[in-house]
């Protein structure tokens, strides 16, 4: 018992140290266009889109999506930011489509696409959508989903990433939409860490049949990030 509440309070030491020293220089970094090269995908991060270098979920789950058999698959990334997931699923040889609402989001990915077109074989397809209103009804064979958990209100388009409002709007649309656009043998994946209402999310998609099943975890720092299968039923 001693030995996990020493554990556990030298996780919240390093968070307290890590928030006061490195938060204030991470959104004073993010204000500017940035370069960030992950795993041979060069990147423009641009301000008000998603930093994937600076949050412990991001790489975990491309390490996992780049695991998946997607070639020739029907592919889509909900929320893609600066859209890295993508084009991993891209470079994979998917058949990718990638959604945000955020048009910063939006440019950013195109830009990134533009970048990095020598590495694919295929077009990535690009919607300005608010979750799936402007995407037309397709059976998609993955799915991948790094989605704004924080219940709280959105102010303005950079918030998209984190909040999914105070009543769980986005899980409620989500899981509303996403039936029309999966069949039975349909992978959807979703990441969510430790500092979230798992729960409530959780219950929000069984309102709508759809059930979570944990498929690996990872400890990263004081995090602990989790990898699901919403599964239909």
């Amino acid at each position: 018992m001693a030995t996990l509440f020493n554990v556990l309070n030298t996780r919240s030491i390093t968070k307290k140290i890590y928030v006061s020293l490195f938060y204030p220089f991470i959104a004073a970094y993010i204000k500017k266009e940035r370069p960030f090269t992950h795993k041979g995908l060069r990147l423009r991060i641009m301000p008000g889109v998603f930093h994937p270098g600076f949050y412990f979920s991001t790489k975990f789950f491309f390490s996992f999506i780049d695991t998946l058999p997607l070639a020739n698959k029907k592919c889509l990334e909900i929320g893609c930011g600066s859209g890295l997931l993508s084009l991993l699923m891209l470079r994979k040889r998917g058949d990718v489509t990638a959604i945000d609402i955020n048009p910063n989001a939006i440019q950013n990915t195109a830009l990134n696409y533009k970048k990095n077109k020598s590495q694919f074989d295929a077009a990535l397809k690009l919607i300005q959508s608010d979750l799936l209103d402007q995407v037309r009804p397709t059976q998609f064979d993955f799915v991948v989903i790094a989605p704004p958990y924080f219940f709280d209100e959105v102010t303005n388009d950079a918030e998209y990433a984190w909040y999914c409002g105070k009543n769980g709007e986005y899980f409620k649309k989500l899981f509303s939409q996403i039936g029309s656009y999966i069949h039975p043998d349909t992978k959807v994946y979703m990441i969510l860490a430790d500092n979230c209402d798992i729960s409530r999310i959780e219950k929000l998609g069984q309102a709508q049949m759809f059930y979570f099943e944990l498929i690996s975890t990872k400890r990263i720092w004081w995090e602990d990030n989790y990898i699901y299968q919403v599964i239909k039923r």
